[in-house]
Formats: structure tokens, C-alpha cells, sequence
């Protein structure tokens, strides 16, 4: 008995905009088509009914509520740079992927070199691994360990996996 296959059409697909407009960049803050992205590059979804976007040419993380598809600043200052601290001064280089276990997102910070760790809640950004100085360096712990422009990444709930895009390696966070 020969198995059956299966195929799946995606004619029956709607596609829509959420937020943003295309053709039109900018950094501004605001329901739907109102709001404006510069680069978004990767995004994630929480249980509360938000999703989050990697708006990498404006050094930012933003949220966007689907209840309302209302877009806001979690993270960032809109400068690029290296710090960790709160939400709206923290500073970013260009992230690229995002990933989240519902309490924390993870970012790929990608010019860098960086992994750092976003609370959901507050906004706050610390640095989870890698520093400022691309390489290469396996088994090493936190800001010792180092990536070459990190760009995709997971989570499992429990390990996150990123894609250290010019080292060719996938590596894990434990």
C-alpha cells in the first residue's frame, strides 16, 4: 500500500500589514500604518499578544501591541553604541534577530558582537554574552566569549542558539 501524501496550499493566505508602511522609513511611534521602522530585521512573538521587532537601522527594539497595533520603543535610544541600562538608553548596533522565552528577549546584537538579554517588563538590557571585539572563542562564559556578527537565534526555553554568522558556527548558550 503505497502512503498517502499530503500537500499543503497557501492560496487561501491573506497577507496584511500590521504596522509600518513600505517605501517609507523613519523611527516614529504609533498605531499601524502611522508608525514607522527603519530596517526591521527579525521578530517574536510573546504570549500577551505582542510582537517584537529588531528595527536594526534605528538601533532600537519595538513592541507592537496586536491588540491595538499600537508601536512603541522598548529598547533603545535611536543612537548607535554599546550600553547596557534601561529601556530608552540603552544602545544597540544594528539588531538583527530576536527570539523570547516569555519572561526575557533575546537579541543578536550584530556589529557588536553581542547577545544581550532584553526583560519584557521593564525594558532594562544587559549584555548575556560577547563583547565589543568580533573573534572567535568557544567555551568561554559571558562577556569572554566572543562572536563574529551574530545574526539568527532561539531559544528552547531553557538553552539559546545563535548563528555566528562570519565564524560559519552555531553556538549555544547555556
Amino acid at each position: 500500500c503505497p502512503e498517502e501524501q499530503t500537500t499543503t496550499s497557501f492560496d487561501n493566505y491573506s497577507v496584511s500589514t500590521l504596522a509600518g508602511t513600505a517605501g517609507v522609513s523613519g523611527s516614529t511611534n504609533g498605531q499601524a500604518t502611522a508608525a514607522k521602522f527603519n530596517g526591521p530585521s527579525g521578530v517574536a512573538v510573546d504570549s500577551s499578544g505582542n510582537v517584537y521587532v529588531a528595527d536594526s537601522n534605528n538601533y532600537r527594539v519595538r513592541k507592537i501591541q496586536l491588540s491595538n497595533a499600537n508601536v512603541s520603543t522598548l529598547s533603545g535610544s535611536g543612537y548607535s553604541g554599546s550600553l547596557d541600562g534601561a529601556s530608552t538608553t540603552a544602545k544597540w548596533r544594528n539588531p538583527r534577530a530576536i527570539t523570547s522565552d516569555g519572561t526575557y528577549l533575546y537579541v543578536s546584537d550584530t556589529y557588536n558582537h553581542k547577545i544581550r538579554k532584553i526583560v519584557i517588563l521593564t525594558g532594562a538590557v544587559t549584555t548575556l554574552a560577547g563583547s565589543n571585539n568580533g573573534g572567535s572563542s568557544d567555551h568561554e562564559s559571558g562577556t569572554s566569549a566572543q562572536f563574529e556578527r551574530p545574526r539568527g537565534i532561539t531559544t528552547d526555553g531553557t538553552n539559546i542558539y545563535v548563528a555566528d554568522t562570519n565564524n560559519n558556527k552555531i553556538r549555544k548558550i547555556e
